[in-house]
């Protein structure tokens, strides 16, 4: 093997590594896509979620399927979520400490209660699709600030629930 391809192969199996598999994700249709309900891998600092799954679009994330009540998700540090995704369930990443920075997908409407609470955000963009988020989403010890869109309403809703 040259060593032109053994660099080539090196390089896309670590690539690969930090790729998650559909089906490490349990699901079920939802009559819009799919809605993610448990992550069945290994534990892991990153994982992407996948915008597709069985030729449906994920288009929600489930409650508690990243909660951290028992340490599976320590480690975990980053997520990717994509674009896809309209709703986040109630408590998704409850208590996943290690999420410092997360990138909320664009078509984004309505995050749900806890969905972020107790984890390391300290500042978060929220994109201008959003209509809903309930109370507690973030509720965050060190939470610096909310920016990216101008809802006055919502704005006053976050503030009322003890972010």
């Amino acid at each position: 093997m040259s060593k032109k391809l053994a660099i080539s192969l090196s390089i896309l199996i670590s690539t690969v590594g930090l790729l998650t598999a559909a089906s490490d994700f349990s699901y079920f249709p939802n009559g819009e896509g799919i809605t993610v309900t448990g992550y069945l891998g290994a534990p892991t600092d990153r994982f992407i979620i996948p915008a597709m799954i069985d030729g449906l679009a994920v288009t929600e994330i489930g409650a508690s399927v990243f909660e951290n009540t028992w340490g599976f998700f320590d480690t975990l540090i980053e997520v990717d979520i994509p674009d896809s995704v309209v709703r986040i369930g109630e408590s998704a990443f409850f208590s996943c400490h290690g999420i410092s920075q997360i990138r909320l997908p664009r078509n984004l409407k309505e995050i749900g209660y806890g969905a972020f609470s107790f984890t390391g955000l300290t500042e978060i963009i929220i994109p201008q699709s959003v209509t809903l988020i309930e109370r507690g989403a973030f509720r965050l010890p060190e939470f610096g600030g909310i920016s990216g869109f101008k809802s006055e309403p919502i704005l006053q809703q976050l503030w009322r629930c003890s972010i």
